[in-house]
C-alpha cells in the first residue's frame, strides 16, 4: 500500500523516491543543458566556417584589384593620390580599410575631400575634390595663393593669375603650402569680397588688410579707408556715390575716409607743386 499524503490523504510516491514534479523539473533542466551544448557547438561551427570563408575570400583571385581609377585631379597628380592611398593592384579589394585610405589621401594639403568606392569584383574608384584658388595675398615680394579657407595652395614671387582677388598686408604670418595663412582682419575676407564685388564691380582693384583696418584701392588710383569692418555694407554702397559726386564737382582726391560713416571725408590730391613745397 502507498503512503497517504499528509495534506490531501492521497497516495504519494513510494518511500525514498522524489515526487513526480521534481522528476519532471530535473528532466527539463537536463534537456535545456543538452540544447545549450548543441547550440554552442553549432555556433562554433558557424564561426569556423565564416573564418574559413573570409580567409578564402581574402586570398581569392576573384577579388584581386586589377584597376584603380582616380578622378578630380587638377593641381594634385594622380600618382601622388595613389602613393598616399597605399592601395596597389594585385591586392584583395576587401582587405583594406576604406576609412584609413581616405584619411591618408585627405592629408595631402591641396585635397579638400575624398570618396572611395569598391566596384566589384576588381575595380577601385577614388574621387577627390581639390581646394580652389580664391585670392592672392601679397606680403612684400611673396605672393600666397589661398583658397576660401585661407589654406595656402601656392607660393611664388609673382601673381600667376590675373583673375584672382588681390589682397595685400603688412602683417602676414608666413605659412607653408597646405597651412592656413593668417593676416589682420582675415575673418572678414569672405564677407568683404561678397559685399565689395557687387557694390563696386571693376571700380575696386585690390584690398589691403592691415592692423589699422581695411583699405581698398580703386582703378582711378585712389584708396578708401574702411576702418575695422563695422557697417561694411553701408560704407561700400556709399563709395560709388561719393566718387561720382567728387568727379562731377571736379575735385581732385587721392582717398576717401569712411572709418566714420557719419563724418565721411576725402583726402585732397596733392599737386606736384604742393608736394615739392612739403
Amino acid at each position: 500500500m502507498e503512503p497517504l499524503n499528509n495534506n490531501t490523504g492521497q497516495a504519494g510516491p513510494p518511500a525514498g523516491q522524489p515526487p513526480k514534479k521534481v522528476v519532471a523539473l530535473r528532466t527539463g533542466m537536463r534537456r535545456k543543458k543538452r540544447a545549450r551544448v548543441i547550440w554552442s557547438r553549432v555556433i562554433i561551427l558557424v564561426l569556423f566556417m565564416l573564418m574559413f570563408a573570409s580567409v578564402f575570400v581574402v586570398n581569392s583571385e576573384i577579388f584581386e584589384i586589377k584597376r584603380i581609377d582616380v578622378n578630380g585631379c587638377e593641381r594634385v597628380s594622380e600618382d601622388r593620390v595613389l602613393l598616399a592611398s597605399g592601395v596597389r593592384t594585385g591586392e584583395n579589394m576587401l582587405a583594406f580599410r576604406a576609412g584609413r585610405v581616405k584619411a591618408a589621401i585627405g592629408d595631402i594639403p591641396l585635397v579638400r575631400g575624398v570618396s572611395l568606392k569598391r566596384k566589384l569584383p576588381s575595380r577601385i574608384l577614388i574621387t577627390i575634390s581639390e581646394r580652389q584658388p580664391y585670392a592672392y595675398v601679397r606680403s612684400k615680394k611673396v605672393f600666397y595663393m589661398i583658397d576660401s579657407e585661407q589654406v595656402v595652395l601656392e607660393i611664388s614671387d609673382v601673381a600667376r593669375s590675373s583673375s584672382l582677388r588681390m589682397i595685400s598686408s603688412n602683417a602676414v604670418e608666413p605659412a607653408e603650402v597646405g597651412r592656413r595663412l593668417e593676416f589682420p582682419y582675415d575673418s572678414l575676407m569672405i564677407s568683404f569680397f561678397d559685399k565689395a564685388e557687387p557694390a563696386l564691380g571693376s571700380l575696386m582693384t585690390s584690398a589691403h588688410f592691415n592692423k589699422n583696418g581695411l583699405k581698398l584701392y580703386m582703378n582711378n588710383g585712389a584708396y578708401v579707408l574702411l576702418g575695422n569692418g563695422d557697417r561694411l555694407g553701408e560704407k561700400l554702397d556709399h563709395i560709388p556715390l561719393l566718387v561720382r559726386s567728387l568727379e562731377n564737382a571736379g575735385v581732385p582726391y587721392e582717398g576717401l575716409n569712411l572709418r566714420n560713416l557719419e563724418a565721411a571725408t576725402f583726402i585732397k590730391k596733392k599737386t606736384a607743386e604742393a608736394a615739392i613745397k612739403e
